[in-house]
C-alpha cells in the first residue's frame, strides 16, 4: 500500500493510477484517460502550474473546473490537496467515474478528498473557499466569461489563485487563422455545427418544412437550446424570426455536440488581464511553447520571459494566467 505522503515522485503517482486503471471494467468510456502518456502530460501540467503559481498541492483546496473524467482530480488528491472539487457539465462522464471512485476510496483514502460535482463551474458554490481554482481549456469554451471570472473572485479564498491553461491564444496569428478556418468549415452548410444545430431543430419541432428548417437552422448560431426553441416558437406563431442570429467571420459558433459551449474560442490575454485586475486580482501572464511533460524543453519558456508580452505572446502555442486575489 502506498501512503499519501510517499507518492510525490512521479513514478509512484503513476504506480497508484496504474492500480486504478486495473479496476476499471472493460469498455469504460473513461478508461482511455488513463493512458501512461496522457497521465505524464498531466503530471508535467500540474508541475508547471505549482512552479508558475510558487505553490504546493500540499493541503490546498482545489476547484477543478471542467474536470473531465476526473483522471487530473485524482492526481491532485493524490499529490497532496486537502480537498479537490472536481465540477463538469457532463453528467455521463462524472457518473462513470463516481461508480469506481467509492470502491477506489476502499484502497486509497486520501481519494475521500474529491467530491465530484455536476454544475456549471460559474454557477457552483463549494462549501470551502477554493485556494486554487485550475482551469484548463475551459475559458474558450464558456458562454460567459465574465461571469466565471466575478464568480471566482468571489468563492476564492483570500490570496487565492485562479490559474487558466488554454491553447486558444488570439494573438498567434497561425492559431486564429486556424480557429477561424475550423469554425468555417462547421459552419458550411454540411459542416459539424450546421448539422448538429439542423438535427436539433428537426427532433424538436418535425413538423417543420426541410427549406424551413435551412432557414432556421442558418439564423439561431449563436443561440442556446432554450433560446433556439423560443425563437421557433415564435417563428411558428409570427411567420418570421424575432431576430437572426447568423454565424459571423471570426467569432466562435455554439457546438451542439458539447452542450452548444462556444467552439474553441480565442483569449485575448491582455484583455483577460485587464478584466481580471479590475476585479482584484493581481495578474502573470506566462506564454507557453512547449515542454510540461518533457523538462528538456523547460528554458525554452523561461526564455521567452526575456522577451516583451506583446512580442512573446505572437508566437507563444499557448498561454497561462496567474490571477491571485488580492486581500
Amino acid at each position: 500500500m502506498i501512503k499519501k505522503e510517499e507518492v510525490k515522485p512521479t513514478y509512484k503517482v503513476l504506480q497508484v493510477m496504474e492500480e486504478l486503471k486495473s479496476q476499471i471494467r472493460d469498455g469504460e468510456e473513461f478508461i482511455d484517460s488513463f493512458d501512461r502518456q496522457k497521465l505524464i502530460s498531466q503530471i508535467g501540467s500540474i508541475e508547471l502550474m505549482t512552479r508558475e503559481c510558487g505553490l504546493r498541492i500540499d493541503d490546498q483546496i482545489v476547484l477543478d473546473a471542467g474536470c473531465g473524467f476526473g483522471t487530473r482530480s485524482m492526481l491532485f488528491a493524490i499529490l497532496g490537496a486537502k480537498k479537490v472539487y472536481a465540477v463538469d457539465v457532463d453528467g455521463k462522464r462524472l457518473n462513470g467515474v463516481k461508480s469506481h471512485l467509492e470502491s477506489w476510496e476502499l484502497i486509497y483514502s486520501f481519494l475521500k478528498n474529491i467530491e465530484l460535482s455536476l454544475s456549471e463551474i460559474q454557477n457552483f458554490s463549494p462549501f470551502l473557499a477554493p485556494t486554487l481554482i485550475y482551469s484548463n481549456e475551459i475559458v474558450s469554451h464558456l458562454w460567459d466569461r465574465e461571469k466565471f471570472y466575478n464568480h471566482s473572485y468571489d468563492i476564492l479564498s483570500e490570496k487565492g489563485i485562479l490559474y487558466i491553461s488554454d491553447t486558444n491564444n488570439s494573438l498567434n496569428k497561425r492559431i486564429s487563422s486556424q480557429r477561424n478556418t475550423l469554425w468555417n468549415k462547421a459552419e458550411a452548410p454540411n459542416g459539424t455545427i450546421h448539422q448538429g444545430r439542423k438535427k436539433f431543430i428537426k427532433s424538436n419541432f418535425s413538423e417543420l418544412k426541410d427549406s424551413e428548417v435551412d432557414y432556421l437552422t442558418t439564423n439561431t448560431c449563436y443561440q442556446k437550446p432554450d433560446e433556439i426553441i423560443s425563437a421557433i416558437k415564435y417563428y411558428i406563431a409570427q411567420g418570421k424570426l424575432e431576430r437572426e442570429s447568423r454565424f459571423i467571420e471570426g467569432t466562435a459558433p455554439l457546438d451542439p455536440e458539447y452542450d452548444f459551449l462556444p467552439c474553441e474560442g480565442l483569449i485575448d490575454s491582455f484583455e483577460t488581464k485587464e478584466y481580471l485586475e479590475n476585479l482584484g486580482f493581481r495578474v502573470k501572464i506566462f506564454p507557453h511553447f512547449c515542454g510540461a511533460k518533457r523538462p528538456v524543453l523547460r528554458p525554452v519558456n523561461s526564455f521567452s520571459q526575456l522577451f516583451p508580452l506583446s512580442v512573446s505572446l505572437k508566437y507563444a502555442r499557448a498561454v497561462h494566467i496567474v490571477a491571485t486575489k488580492c486581500s
